[in-house]
């Protein structure tokens, strides 16, 4: 367990990260990498409480990465210390990033950090922006010792596209298409579910890789999520694809403390031990996709492109009418119009009621059709699989449709209301 410590510049952290439903905004808040490169460093080496380090004339301490998608900036900075012991002292230590092109200096401020072990950390953190493409110099002084420095360059912008394999082939698998950075260090693809037991999500990491052309090609696939026990079984509303790209190559053997500082050779930061990355992260929904045609030859793939031109159009589906609130589960479709082949969009609302669909065209009018889950009124017996099978179904709430055309970029808030088609009186029908 982390909190701050009482008395010191403290932020939520939160509070200072943007949802993960990034295409709704222009940035994207690196939650996740946070939560892999920065908190799992922190509590690593917090746990390796009095144990004997060799002496050195090194001053610092330097564990963290500058995230241009990041609204809030953190850096851990620790004193090197004889013993492996961690103090709620103040560190007295000036950190800064220059920006190296206009000259302009940030400081950070300082946070303090606890752990349930009793061990402490410092923090130093800024919610100033940092721009994509740019160098930074970092510098954190203390009065007697040697100033820690490193220069951290920031990825430039980069395109990312998601093709959607449209072959039934047993082995087809989709792609993952990023052109405009050299590095990646990370890559991960996080499945979201619900079932009766709540809310959950599992990862899929997939290795760091270099391309020197600067374009890379990989092949993802749709992972199926294992039934809990005794929870029922899961539904996936969407899943979503974390992307960390670098401009500088990455520590070999990952991000982790006990990799850091044993030779000089795994930190870029002088007059210290770790290292400080610089990243520009994204967030892009791995969504579904299939083609509509009359006859017209359909793609190979469904090509999704994840850009500052593509449209967005999100909510929350909900039931107003008898009070019942968010509906999880509901079909939200999205189809083009005046297109041949046309491409279909769908995706189910999560446990909130909340949807999302991405990498929309813009100028081209799209169709939508959202329909709650209904429930089955009829069924007949099937010798063959020798159980009974559904063959008539019933809405219970209202269908909804509109016609939408977007603008280059823009971001649509759309809340729908379905109405029970029941009486307000009878119990909400449950999750079939």
């Amino acid at each position: 367990m982390v909190k701050g410590v009482q008395g010191t510049d403290m932020l939520d952290a939160s509070s200072h990260n943007r949802s993960l439903r990034a295409l709704r905004r222009a940035r994207s808040a690196p939650l996740a990498v946070a939560a892999t490169l920065c908190v799992a460093a922190v509590v690593a080496a917090c746990d390796e409480t009095f144990e004997p380090t060799a002496p050195s004339e090194l001053g610092f301490s330097v564990v963290g990465y500058l995230d241009a998608s990041a609204d809030t900036q953190w850096i851990r900075i620790m004193p090197i210390r004889p013993l492996k012991v961690t103090s709620q002292d103040p560190l007295a230590a000036t950190v800064t990033i220059e920006h190296l092109e206009t000259g302009r200096i940030i400081e950070l401020r300082d946070s303090l950090f606890s752990f349930s072990s009793g061990a402490y950390v410092h923090n130093f953190w800024t919610l100033e922006d940092i721009e994509p493409g740019a160098t930074y110099r970092f510098s954190a002084r203390r009065e007697g010792k040697e100033p820690a420095e490193a220069v951290v360059e920031i990825p430039l912008d980069y395109e990312v596209e998601v093709a959607i394999n449209q072959s039934r082939a047993r082995f087809a698998t989709d792609e993952l298409r990023i052109t405009g950075v050299k590095h990646l260090p990370f890559l991960t693809m996080t499945t979201h579910f619900y079932d009766l037991c709540g809310s959950s999500g599992v990862g899929t990491q997939y290795a760091g890789r270099t391309a020197d052309d600067e374009t890379y090609l990989i092949a993802i696939e749709k992972q199926p999520v294992t039934p809990r026990f005794a929870c029922g079984s899961p539904i996936v509303p969407n899943r979503e694809l974390l992307i960390v790209a670098s401009a500088a190559e990455w520590p070999t053997g990952g991000y982790f403390p006990g990799a850091l500082g044993k030779s000089g050779q795994t930190s870029n930061v002088t007059n210290a031990v770790g290292f400080l990355g610089g990243v520009l992260t994204k967030f892009v929904p791995y969504e579904n996709c299939e083609f509509q045609s009359d006859g017209a030859p359909v793609p190979d793939y469904c090509l999704l492109r994840y850009n500052g031109e593509t449209a967005t159009v999100s909510g929350t589906v909900s039931e107003t009418r008898c009070g019942d609130g968010p509906l999880d589960s509901v079909t939200v479709q999205v189809t083009e119009l005046d297109r041949e082949p046309a491409r279909i969009r769908s995706v189910l609302s999560d446990a909130a009621g909340q949807f999302l669909i991405g990498a929309l065209e813009p100028g081209m009018p799209h169709s939508m059709w959202v329909r709650a889950p209904p429930i089955p009124v009829d069924s007949v017996w099937n010798v063959y699989a020798w159980r009974w099978i559904y063959v008539a179904w019933e809405d219970i709430h209202t269908l909804h449709s509109d016609t939408l055309t977007f603008v280059p970029g823009q971001q649509v808030e759309y809340d729908i209301d379905l109405q029970r088609l029941t009486r307000c009186s009878e119990p909400p029908p449950g999750r079939q």
